[in-house]
């Protein structure tokens, strides 16, 4: 299973609200999505990060051909990950 790291938990979770104030969500219900994830936080600590790419079109899902990416979320996404970097990097 998945076992994220508390500190890297927190960390995510800083440059999260950095980016997305009070719209960054931190309560999901279990899931049972499957994901080599678990073996590399088995590795190095972690977390497993949800970004989001809005509702399903027509049903389709991520993995699926029928699938229509949403691309307003590539900006917020880059946004995240730049803040955790720079976040990161500043920590050093």
């Amino acid at each position: 299973p998945v076992i994220n790291d508390t500190d890297a938990t927190k960390r995510a979770l800083r440059a999260a609200k950095t980016v997305f104030g009070n719209k960054a969500r931190t309560a999901f219900p279990p899931s049972t999505a499957g994901d080599d994830f678990a073996f590399f936080a088995g590795e190095a600590s972690g977390c497993y990060v949800w970004l989001g790419n809005g509702p399903a079109v027509d049903g389709a899902l991520h993995h699926n051909t029928s699938y229509d990416f949403n691309d307003a979320a590539i900006v917020p996404g880059a946004a995240f990950w730049a803040t955790l970097v720079e976040q990161e990097l500043a920590a050093e």
